[in-house]
């Protein structure tokens, strides 16, 4: 299920699907995403995400941050 989307200064969008627990971006006229993190289902490992509930995305998009709840 979908959480949250930003969007970058190309059009790009950005989904974090918390169902899935990852992050994917889509970029303008793709008809496929990129992961960008998670995705590798709810585990509790560091570099995997676990019941992930909103996200911030910096202007630059440098940086996202995601609250990953569990």
């Amino acid at each position: 299920s979908v959480h949250a989307i930003s969007f970058d200064q190309n059009g790009s969008i950005y989904v974090l699907d918390g169902g899935n627990a990852r992050v994917t971006k889509w970029i303008t006229g793709s008809s496929s995403a990129t992961l960008i993190a998670g995705g590798h289902e709810s585990i509790n490992v560091s570099h995997q995400m676990n019941n992930p509930a909103g996200m911030f995305m910096e202007s630059d998009v440098s940086t996202i941050w995601i609250a990953d709840t569990n």
